[in-house]
């Protein structure tokens, strides 16, 4: 009877699911490591009361990382070599300068103003840690 059982389609796309999985699994283990995850709890106040009128307390987790090892990881990627820029750079639409052209970070006048207080060989490392995927270019503006 157990035989006949194991031999249904659905035990055996089950089977073939869980299979992938764990060959998935083990690839992901082959990753390079980055910047490990911590967890520390945090009491945090809240906007209510109790019976006694007490403000009310919870106690939360909160995931994080490095944000330095973080970067460092980013910035050490080989994948994303043609997508960081370390120096400033300006663009116009006339050959007499008066229109520019800023359509990235490193193409604003901040950059260029910026890099020119910094001593020989170092550069801006702009880091933004959370988007809502608006373009800063047009916050800007």
């Amino acid at each position: 009877m157990m035989g006949t059982y194991q031999s249904l389609p659905v035990t055996s796309a089950r089977q073939t699911r869980i299979d992938e999985f764990l060959k998935l699994m083990i690839k992901v283990d082959k990753l390079p490591h980055t910047a490990a995850w911590s967890c520390k709890k945090v009491k945090v106040q809240g906007n209510k009361t109790d019976e006694k009128g007490q403000i009310l307390h919870e106690e939360v987790k909160v995931w994080m990382r490095d944000p330095v090892k973080c970067i460092k990881d980013l910035i050490g990627n080989p994948l994303f070599c043609d997508h960081m820029v370390y120096a400033p750079a300006q663009a116009y639409t006339d050959p007499t300068g008066l229109h520019q052209v800023i359509d990235d970070m490193w193409m604003a006048d901040w950059w260029c103003d910026k890099q020119k207080l910094l001593p020989k060989g170092a550069t801006i490392a702009p880091i933004i840690l959370a988007s809502d995927k608006n373009l800063s270019v047009a916050i800007s503006r």
